[in-house]
């Protein structure tokens, strides 16, 4: 196992060159002034010099000074900048927690000439970082945001926040501080890191491949099916996935655009790289642990998997080195991680994507409703489309915003979903009006007429509450004869819903991970039948994959049956009376509640069978094609033709249009008076 890499208190050679005055330790600690900053000028950054220090617990001493961001990356030792000679030194940027606020540390800022200017204060957490990245002898340069930016100017905060994601861009290192550390951490952090030695791993277009690396000394651990952990080991790995800055949102940002990055965890020094293999192992592994083990975490840590996924989604996405999303990619990435300030949910992702730094500029004169409203409001006009409005839930709604604004400060599901086009390639249409009031136009499905829901949906782990809430829709359909009859019974829409219309057979080439519409069927049948009394001896091999999906359908979704006899999913709180519709410019049809006003509320999106391709709007696809998803063009949807099993570009044959570059992009041919003039009985809604 390795050891930690040398967290030196001796500064790299060639910044020996300067020399400085020792500094006057005499101060009165009662009546020290406050630290008053100096304005930035426009495109300057503050950087920290760490003055040097002998030991662990002497105080915490610092200069400020300003440079220019487009040089402060350069280094030359024979510069000499403007105000400090320091600054021709390369800096290193930190990314940390805040931590608690409780029992701040006092730092002393001194001048150029060692002349006390005032004190800041900072986390503890924070002063322990420092104290572990002083050298002995010599100063160290460094960017940090508590210190380096005025948190009281709100001009330059918002200002400087704009500014970080390139900080952190041209900083030659970036140093990951996950606080002291207690042994189990340290330790576990050794372990993670031995097993990236162990393993190489390559990911493909649709699946991944772990091998042995060439120098391992264990080669089961690459090529075993599921990884044993011991208690020890088991414990510490969870101590250091539930470390705080695995579930800080600007940790994304920090790491995702450096160019090298380190870890360090008390006096440990870590390598990027071989913790980044060990935590992808372990994600992709199912891992094994003593019975004992595995009943005590999961009575400890019942959110086990969320820390996994959010600790294996940093490493995975530095590594692939995606530094431009699309907005609403970014938005649910952002809104599963921690800050203390709900419009960093915004800002904080801002640098991971063009589209929506374009958008939105960071501001925190304004309120994080606003913000939220500003993002919607240019999303729909620079696209077009209705992606972010669908993310909107009324459960979720902000009393100071519209319901069809999603509420960022919760967590979105950010899985990967299917390009469905309920409005086909339809943009929208329809304007903002009055205040906050959104008018669209779509047509109306049906009236929401029974529902089934889990309603403890952490209670979804449990194999006898599916079966439950399976055969209590089953039941709400009024349709109980021969349960295997499609004639009495519409089985396949069910299984179509409870699979979000992804299984095998729809999916080319195969995709041999995921469970065919065949085992769907057999899973109802077999929860339909199911007795509580009764134990399940024997289940098929597919069991555990098809159980899978079902759990995150129902632990998110609610099921539903309209009024005209159609199936879905629906937001968890959607009520009977609720209307169905599809909206132009939207890729899921939505659930609206109507006020008594006449005005609508979003109650969130949905999704219903036989609605998902535009069938609302053109009718029903030609009998003899069928939509499917390609994995190899990043799930983009192709038609197959059943007779001959013939795979063609997507092209809607249902309408006379112009051929577009893009099969789904919006086409300004498809207006509310286009299908108007066709007899499709488009109306308006108010949405509130």
């Amino acid at each position: 196992m390795p050891i930690c890499l040398s967290a030196s208190s001796t500064p790299p050679s060639n910044t020996g060159a300067f020399s400085f005055l020792a500094l006057s330790q005499q101060r009165n600690t009662l009546s020290m002034a406050p630290y008053q900053y100096t304005p930035l000028e426009e495109g300057q950054i503050r950087l920290i010099i760490l003055l040097p220090a002998d030991r662990l617990n002497a105080e915490i001493r610092i200069r400020l000074v300003t440079t220019r961001l487009d040089t402060a990356a350069q280094f030359d030792p024979d510069a000499q900048a403007d105000n400090d000679p320091l600054l021709s030194l390369p800096f290193n940027a930190l990314s940390y927690v805040w931590g608690s606020e409780h029992d701040p540390v006092e730092v002393t800022v001194f001048d150029v000439t060692d002349n006390i200017l005032g004190s800041l204060y900072v986390t503890q957490n924070l002063a322990s970082a420092l104290r572990r990245l002083w050298y002995e002898t010599q100063p160290r340069l460094l960017w940090i945001d508590a210190i380096c930016i005025n948190q009281q100017d709100i001009p330059e905060r918002s200002e400087q926040v704009q500014k970080m994601g390139d900080i952190y861009r041209v900083a030659p290192r970036v140093i990951v501080w996950l606080g002291e550390g207690h042994i189990e951490t340290i330790s576990g952090l050794q372990y993670i890191a031995w097993l990236g030695t162990q393993i190489e791993y390559t990911f493909g277009t649709s699946h991944q491949t772990i091998r042995p690396s060439s120098t391992a000394t264990d080669t089961t651990i690459g090529t075993s099916m599921e990884l044993e952990l011991d208690d020890q080991n088991a414990s510490n790995v969870w101590k250091v996935l539930y470390n705080d800055w695995f579930g800080r949102l600007w940790v994304q940002p920090e790491v995702i655009l450096a160019r090298n990055v380190v870890i360090l965890c008390g006096d440990c020094l870590m390598n990027w790289n071989m913790v980044s293999r060990g935590i992808t192992l372990l994600y992709h592994r199912p891992l094994s642990y003593t019975k004992d083990f595995h009943t005590r975490l999961q009575r400890e840590k019942p959110d086990q998997f969320i820390q996994r996924d959010r600790a294996y989604l940093i490493f995975f996405n530095r590594g692939n080195v995606i530094t431009d999303r699309y907005t609403l990619d970014a938005m649910k990435l952002g809104s599963r991680y921690a800050c203390k300030d709900e419009r960093d949910k915004v800002f904080a992702v801002r640098s991971l994507s063009s589209q929506l730094r374009a958008w939105v500029t960071a501001d925190y004169s304004k309120s994080a409703a606003e913000i939220y409203t500003q993002l919607s409001i240019r999303s729909i006009l620079k696209t077009r489309r209705l992606d972010l409005v669908a993310e909107a839930q009324l459960s979720t709604t902000r009393n100071d915003a519209p319901t069809w604004v999603p509420n960022w400060a919760v967590a979105h599901d950010a899985r990967k979903e299917l390009p469905f086009k309920s409005s086909d390639c339809a943009g929208f249409q329809g304007a903002i009006v009055e205040n906050r009031v959104l008018r669209l136009a779509g047509v109306t499905l049906s009236e929401v007429y029974s529902t089934a829901k889990v309603n403890d949906p952490g209670l979804a782990q449990n194999l006898g509450v599916i079966f439950s809430a399976l055969r209590e829709f089953v039941k709400s359909l009024e349709q109980v004869k021969q349960l295997s009859d499609p004639e009495t019974y519409p089985l396949d829409a069910y299984c179509r819903i409870l699979s979000l219309g992804l299984c095998r057979e729809n999916v080319v080439p195969p995709d041999t991970a995921l469970p065919t519409h065949t085992q769907f069927r057999e899973f109802v049948l077999i929860a339909c039948k199911y007795n509580e009394e009764q134990q399940l001896d024997e289940t098929p091999p597919y069991f555990r994959e098809v159980y899978d999906r079902i759990f995150w359908t129902l632990r998110d979704w609610a099921l539903l049956r309209t009024a005209a006899g159609h199936l879905g999913l629906g937001p968890r709180d959607i009520q009977r009376g609720d209307i169905v519709c599809v909206l132009l410019g939207a890729d899921w049809p939505f659930v609206l509640r109507e006020t008594t006003e006449g005005r609508h509320k979003v109650v969130g999106k949905c999704f219903l069978d036989g609605f998902m391709h535009g069938e609302a709007l053109f009718g029903p696809l030609p009998d003899d094609w069928e939509i499917v998803w390609d994995r190899h063009k990043g799930g983009r949807r192709v038609k197959r033709n059943k007779n001959t099993g013939g795979i063609v570009p997507f092209h809607d044959d249902r309408w006379k249009h112009d051929a577009y570059p893009e099969a789904d992009e919006v086409n300004p041919e498809l207006t509310a008076e286009f299908f108007q003039e066709r007899g499709v009985p488009i109306e308006y809604f108010e949405l509130i």
